[in-house]
This record gives structure tokens, C-alpha cells and sequence, in this order.
């Protein structure tokens, strides 16, 4: 049998596992690390700031990582995606697990998080370029690709649910540990897959071809990054705001707040082949549509929620989840149209894909730099809760993510004219 034609199990397996690792690796790194060092006497005021230009520098390197990938012979993709794996599992220990001594000297707390902070980011980032961008060069087949990334992605969710759950129980050790060992055995199954012939991934040289950042010629890619810049924006706002929300918002308890995470994730997740399918009926751009008006619909919602409505709460998160697994599935499609269809595109799919992390991670970090320190110049304060700071919180958490989604759904609307044209 052709597995251009058809992904095997194993392979699929062994591909969409990396998924699991990167996921959970990086959500504390936004939803938990705030409220860590917050504990270490770290102000969210400073976390915040941080956490954008780590953000922004390691941003501004996928590109240069990306044209790098393109660049290396062989099977380019393992060679980076490997390597940067041992680094990602063995710095998240450290970054999550900071020694109580470090809360004597507040100058100690800030060049630990800084430096593990932008290790993570960076080894993080290598490797989702890596990852996604061998998706693109494993098949010519839009369908393959779509399985693979539908694969990907559920494993992702996977990993969102996983450690949703150990940082409700604030677990730490044994998030880091379960990153560690998976990491390894990933390791193992990508080398296993190494000697399968796929399309030219694994040729001796990968066809170079010149490649700069302001050359894009198509309009419909330059709209499409603004486009994903906006969506990502409004993505992670609510991530990063997730656990002061549940917990001096609605003041709920950690364990409630793992349960939701949880089923937003797993929501997401069960969500992905309903979304392939729809995909397939109405195409990737359509799809996107539809799940960014479904999760403005039920999101806005939660600025009408009182303390202590958990099912309330509960509800929108399920629907809101399925929501995200067709955004996650969506975007990367749309770009794998975008790339130019010609002998040499596998070339520079890393390059395009470091673009699209590059606008995403600046989006990530711009809403770092600017939920959590406004927060705390509108009132916010997670160690002193006031009516003035939770409302404040209420509004940043749902009401701004929706009229950024709104802006989201116009840009698409603009975006899919254009491609009818």
C-alpha cells in the first residue's frame, strides 16, 4: 500500500503524539506560571510584562528557525524537532517547580522565570515548526494532510485536558515528570518511523529557495496572518485569565476549576471529527466562520454570570470547546491552500509555518503585556480582591476576547471574498 495515499496507525500514532507533549508543556506556562510566581511574591503587573518580551523575542526567532528547518538535509524535520525536545522536557521542571528560597530575594525570582520562561518558549517553539510544517510535507494530498492534522490536534487537546487537571491540583512535579518521560518515548517512535518514504521529506537535500519575510505576493496570506494575529489575541486572553476567573470571579473551587478545563478540552477534542467533516462539506474557511460565531454566541454569555454558578459556567465551557476544535483545525488548513503549490513548496513550508507562529507568538505575547498589567491598573489585584477588580476582571476575561472576535469574523468574511474573486 502507498502511505502517501494512506497514514498508517503507527506513524499517525507516533506523529500526533508530539501534539500531546507540546500542549501540555505549554499551557501552565500561561495559565499557571502567573499565579506560581505570584506566590513567590512576583506582581502580575511584572509576569505579565515578562512574559510579553520573552514572547516577542522568542517570536521573532521562528522565523530565523523556520528558514533554518528548510535549509537542513536530510530528514530536516527530526533533526530539529528531536533535539528541542530533550531541551523543552528538561527545562519545564525547573520553570514550574522554582525552589521556595528563591522567595527571599524578589531579583532571584525574576532571572528564574525569565530564563526558564524563554527556554521553554524557544524549544517549544522550534519544535512546533518543526511539527507542523513535516504535517504539510508528508503528503501532496489535502486529505492526508487534514488527517494529520486532525490527529494532531486531538492529541493536543489530550495533553490541554492533562494538564488542565494537574494544575487544578496544582501538581507540578508530576506534570513535569509526565513531560519528561513522554518526551522519550516519542522520541523513540519518531525514530521509528524515520526510515518510511514519505513524499521528499526525508530526501538527502532539501530544494532551497530564497525566501524573504516581506515578499509575500499574495494578499489573501498577508490578511490571513493579520487575521490568525486577531483570532490568537482573543484566544489568549481567557487562557491567561482562566484561573484568577474561576477562582475571585465566580470564587470556585480549584477542583471546579479543573473540571472545566477539562471539559472545555475534552469538548474540543470530541469536536475535531464532527469539524473534519464539515470541513469537507463546506470547506476550511466556512468552517472557521462558523466556529468563531459559535464561540462569541455562548462566550459573551459569561459576562452575565454570578459567583458560584458552576453548571452555568460548566455549559458554556463544553460549548465553547467544541468551538476551539474547529478554530484549531481551520487555520492550519487554510495556510496549507496558501502555500505556494509547486515542485520546490516543501522547501519553505517551515518558513511559512515560522511566519505563522511568529504572528501568533507576537499576538500571545501583546495579550500578555496587556490584560495582566491593566488588570492591575484598572484594580485587579489577586492577593486583595475588590467589587472595582472583579468586575474589572469579568469585563477582560469574556467581554474584550468577543468584540476582538467580531473583528475576527469581519477580517474572515473580507478574507473569503477574496478567495471567491
Amino acid at each position: 500500500m502507498n502511505f502517501v495515499k494512506t497514514v498508517k496507525t503507527f506513524p499517525l500514532v507516533s506523529y500526533s503524539f508530539v501534539g500531546f507533549i507540546l500542549s501540555i508543556s505549554a499551557l501552565p506556562l500561561y495559565i499557571a506560571t502567573p499565579s506560581i510566581y505570584a506566590g513567590l511574591g512576583q506582581t502580575i503587573f511584572v509576569t505579565g510584562m515578562m512574559l510579553m518580551i520573552i514572547r516577542l523575542v522568542d517570536a521573532f526567532t521562528d522565523p530565523v528557525f523556520g528558514s533554518l528547518i528548510d535549509k537542513t538535509g536530510g530528514h530536516r524535520f527530526l533533526r530539529w524537532l528531536n533535539p528541542s525536545l530533550i531541551i523543552l522536557a528538561s527545562s519545564v521542571f525547573f520553570l514550574f517547580n522554582p525552589p521556595e528560597f528563591l522567595s527571599n530575594n524578589p531579583l532571584f525570582v525574576f532571572f528564574w522565570f525569565f530564563i526558564f520562561t524563554l527556554i521553554v518558549s524557544i524549544s517549544n517553539g522550534i519544535a512546533n515548526i518543526a511539527y507542523q510544517s513535516w504535517a504539510f510535507a508528508w503528503s501532496s494530498q489535502t486529505e492526508t494532510r487534514n488527517k494529520l492534522i486532525s490527529g494532531r490536534e486531538v492529541f493536543v487537546l489530550i495533553g490541554l485536558i492533562v494538564s488542565s487537571v494537574l494544575i487544578a491540583l496544582e501538581s507540578f512535579v508530576a506534570l513535569s515528570i509526565i513531560i519528561f518521560l513522554s518526551s522519550i518515548i516519542s522520541i523513540i517512535w519518531l525514530l521509528l518511523i524515520k526510515t518510511v518514504t514519505i513524499d521528499i521529506a526525508f530526501s538527502t537535500k532539501a530544494n532551497k529557495r530564497n525566501f524573504n519575510f516581506f515578499s509575500f505576493e499574495s494578499k489573501r496570506m498577508k490578511l490571513f496572518l493579520i487575521l490568525c494575529f486577531f483570532n490568537t489575541f482573543a484566544n489568549s486572553i481567557p487562557a491567561l485569565l482562566f484561573v484568577f476567573f474561576f477562582s475571585d470571579a465566580l470564587l470556585l473551587e480549584k477542583s471546579e476549576g479543573g473540571i472545566l478545563l477539562s471539559a472545555y478540552f475534552l469538548s474540543a477534542a470530541i469536536s475535531i471529527p464532527l469539524w473534519r467533516k464539515t470541513i469537507s462539506k463546506i470547506g476550511n474557511k466556512q468552517t472557521w466562520f462558523a466556529a468563531l460565531v459559535l464561540s462569541i454566541v455562548f462566550f459573551i454569555t459569561v459576562l452575565f454570570l454570578e459567583e458560584g454558578q458552576f453548571y452555568p459556567f460548566l455549559f458554556i465551557c463544553v460549548i465553547t470547546g467544541v468551538a476551539l476544535g474547529g478554530e484549531l483545525i481551520s487555520a492550519p488548513a487554510v495556510l496549507n491552500d496558501l502555500i505556494p503549490q509547486n515542485k520546490n513548496e516543501t522547501s519553505v513550508a517551515s518558513t511559512y509555518f515560522g511566519i505563522w507562529s511568529l504572528v501568533n507568538k507576537i499576538a500571545i505575547a501583546l495579550a500578555s503585556g496587556f490584560c495582566l498589567p491593566l488588570l492591575g491598573i484598572m484594580g485587579y489585584d489577586p492577593n486583595l480582591v475588590t467589587e472595582t477588580g472583579q468586575s474589572s476582571l469579568i469585563f477582560m476575561y469574556a467581554g474584550a476576547p468577543c468584540v476582538i472576535k467580531l473583528v475576527c469574523i469581519l477580517l474572515l468574511r473580507y478574507f473569503i471574498k477574496k478567495a471567491n474573486v
